[in-house]
């Protein structure tokens, strides 16, 4: 395992809660966890303040992009990022995106992939036994 790479944490929620716990136990050295001013996690911040990780809020992409460039992140770990991240900013050279989602993709794809999920296999004619 790499240790020495540098991670960066995008997202809100037990998602990116969890994401981040890995990632403290992996040892990897993380630049820093971003939410969005929409979703802001308190459970997340707080595990930031307690490991002394640089916790930011942005507003929009501009701003988002900033923030990883700013941190010289070379892995984003997207956990639950509430918008659509657009192709330039993934293209930027010298990251790597890795998307972490809840649900099977494309068909559960979206802010609430369970919340679907559920009601699609819910209006199912024949759904599947548990």
């Amino acid at each position: 395992m790499v240790t020495n790479m540098k991670v960066h944490l995008i997202g809100w929620n037990e998602n990116a809660l969890n994401a981040l716990s890995g990632l403290i136990a992996s040892k990897y050295k993380i630049t820093g966890v971003t939410m969005h001013a929409s979703h802001v996690d308190k459970k997340l911040k707080d595990l930031c303040k307690a490991k002394n990780i640089n916790c930011r809020i942005v507003k929009n992409e501009t701003e988002l992009k900033k923030s990883l460039l700013d941190s010289k992140a070379q892995v984003v770990v997207s956990a639950s990022w509430p918008k659509i991240i657009h192709a330039e900013l993934l293209n930027t050279p010298g990251i790597t995106f890795i998307n972490i989602h809840a649900a099977l993709l494309p068909k559960n794809r979206g802010i609430h992939p369970i919340n679907w999920a559920i009601i699609r296999v819910k209006n199912m004619p024949e759904r599947p036994s548990t």
